[in-house]
């Protein structure tokens, strides 16, 4: 009793039993207006929430259709998929995960929408597919018609199914459509969902209708009758209809072209039996006292908290994170907890903001360091001196280092993205490796295998070329020879492992130590060489803890490279 009398219902409720039992007799015989005063404010509320639900339509769908169009220019994979077909695996394999990140993307940001999908005609690709076969027939057959339907493309188009109607958009680009679809009773829910906090999804007296008044919806019942349906009468849309026992709403939303309709019933308008007039000065003065009473239990335990909410969050927009709210005095129970939690989701806050922040500056300084290593400055110098001693006197030679100079450098500067084929980078380090080999004929022999299945396994790019240049620098055995020997298998379903092994004297102790402190503490010792730390840090960031680099020495000798991945099934999609 004492925790309810503590709650601001429990407050309320005692402030309106005190002040309304002593009239309530009164107040009863002079109720005659009252139902029509409430009939009014029903309709009143109904065609302002009709309004707003309209105008909130209407504003999703203009930051759909623009959210939509910008796509391709935004992301240049659009275009470049009708390039490469899907015989040509690799490329159109990375293309298809760009698009359909984009597309997830998107669809996180709109969830009442079914389906945000890409079509290709002439490789009969569409992404997404799978969600509603139905509807993906529908928009293959809209891509075949003639010119002067494709005029309309970009218009909103309603279409029925066996599920119900659904709303299409599709926009054609040069070998390519663009689209996404939704059904009827999915925006409705969502609509009103998003605006009335208690709108239930089984509630019968919203509905959306065509131009003509055909329902879309399938929650169609009567409110008062429970019948079911089917029509509104043309001329009723756009307009406020009052019958004898019901009144029928409607707001036209222009995207996607429809009428948002509310039939209000006699459950809507419910009201105890006609009062009857006696003592209309007794009534006015009794209900100001209760009015009053009302503003000053409602000023007290809520406006004042509300105020204090109102300005702390004002002052937090302006940029004052540092700023709590203070618990006003005598507060219910609600609002002590709400201004409680606010403060602390506040500090949680600040501590993300402060977390976010320092993780953005270690991506950003670990990404300066990675490009800064694709392309070494002492190699080129290399390259250069032994291009140099056999120009003159092997032109074959020179253009064997020319051309593997050429596709090293291509690699370096086309690769973009995050991940690259395993298959490319174990090519990439082959020919980092002959461009060696030139310089040293005698002195370098290497073996490079990947079993087979794994080689379109995606990875992060240059993740092996400072393992190897180690080897080559490091790697030399008794007779001056080096033996390098680099191994890519599945060890699991889904786990891959890249291992580097020379024939060298291996790492040192203080080298063994500087890596598991840093694996540890993730703290960069002196020792610890830039490739490897990057390596490492690239690793950390891109798999979180699902993949681990292990360096030690081989028996009877050399350094040894293991890297471990664990991979998603998602990425191999």
């Amino acid at each position: 009793m004492k925790h309810f009398i503590q709650t601001l219902t429990g407050k309320i409720t005692i402030v309106i039993l005190l002040i309304v039992l002593p009239v309530i007799f009164i107040v009863y015989l002079n109720g005659s207006t009252t139902r029509d005063t409430w009939q009014e404010q029903q309709i009143t509320k109904a065609e302002d929430e009709l309004a707003l639900y309209a105008s909130s339509m209407d504003h999703i769908f203009d930051l759909l259709e623009e959210t939509l169009l910008y796509l391709p220019i935004n992301n240049s994979s659009f275009h470049q998929l009708t390039a490469f077909p899907q015989s040509d695996t690799q490329k159109h394999w990375s293309l298809v995960i760009s698009i359909k990140e984009q597309l997830s993307s998107i669809k996180e940001i709109y969830p009442f929408m079914e389906n945000i999908f890409v079509y290709y005609p002439d490789q009969e690709l569409f992404l997404n597919d799978q969600v509603n076969p139905q509807m993906t027939t529908v928009i293959k057959d809209a891509t075949t018609q003639n010119e002067e339907t494709k005029t309309a493309a970009r218009l909103w188009h309603t279409i029925s199914t066996e599920n119900g109607y659904y709303l299409y958009w599709l926009y054609p680009k040069d070998g390519y459509c663009l689209g996404a679809w939704i059904s009827y009773d999915a925006l409705l829910s969502y609509i009103c969902q998003n605006e009335s906090g208690n709108f239930q999804t089984d509630n019968t007296g919203y509905l959306l209708t065509d131009f003509v008044g055909n329902v879309l919806t399938s929650r169609q019942n009567h409110p008062a009758q429970g019948q079911n349906i089917t029509s509104i009468s043309r001329e009723t849309l756009g307009t406020t209809v009052k019958e004898q026992n019901q009144v029928t709403l409607s707001r036209q939303v222009l995207h996607p072209g429809v009428y948002i309709v509310r039939i209000l019933g006699d459950t809507d308008f419910s009201l105890s039996e006609h009062w009857y007039s006696h003592n209309f000065l007794a009534v006015v003065i009794l209900s100001l006292l209760l009015i009053l009473c009302v503003i000053l239990a409602i000023s007290h335990w809520v406006l004042t908290p509300v105020k204090g909410l109102t300005q702390g969050i004002e002052q937090i927009a302006g940029g004052d994170i540092d700023h709590r709210i203070q618990t006003t005095p005598g507060a219910s129970l609600e609002f002590q907890k709400i201004e409680t939690e606010f403060n602390h989701m506040m500090e949680q806050l600040k501590d993300m903001q402060i977390q976010i922040y320092q993780q953005e500056l270690e991506q950003n300084e670990t990404k300066l360091r990675y490009l800064s290593q694709q392309i070494q400055p002492h190699f080129i110098l290399n390259s250069l001196n032994t291009l140099y001693t056999y120009s003159n006197r092997d032109v074959e030679a020179t253009r064997k280092i020319i051309r593997l100079l050429s596709k090293y450098y291509r690699y370096v500067v086309n690769v973009e993205s995050r991940y690259v084929n395993l298959g490319q980078e174990l090519e990439h380090i082959e020919n980092f490796l002959n461009l060696q080999k030139i310089r040293f004929p005698r002195k370098l022999n290497y073996e490079i295998q990947c079993e087979n299945g794994i080689d379109i396994v995606p990875i992060p790019p240059f993740l092996l070329e400072s393992f190897v240049g180690n080897s080559l620098k490091y790697g030399q055995d008794e007779n001056d020879q080096i033996m390098l020997r680099i191994q890519a298998t599945q060890i699991e379903p889904f786990v891959i492992q890249i291992c580097i092994q020379d024939q060298g004297e291996g790492f040192s102790p203080e080298i063994l130590e500087a890596i598991g402190e840093y694996q540890k503490s993730h703290v960069k010792n002196e020792l610890l060489g830039t490739g490897i730390y990057n390596c490492m840090e690239r690793l950390s960031l891109i798999y979180q803890n699902r993949a681990n680099i292990r360096c030690y020495n081989g028996t009877p000798h050399g350094a040894v490279v293991e890297i471990t991945i664990h991979l998603n099934q998602a990425e191999l999609s």
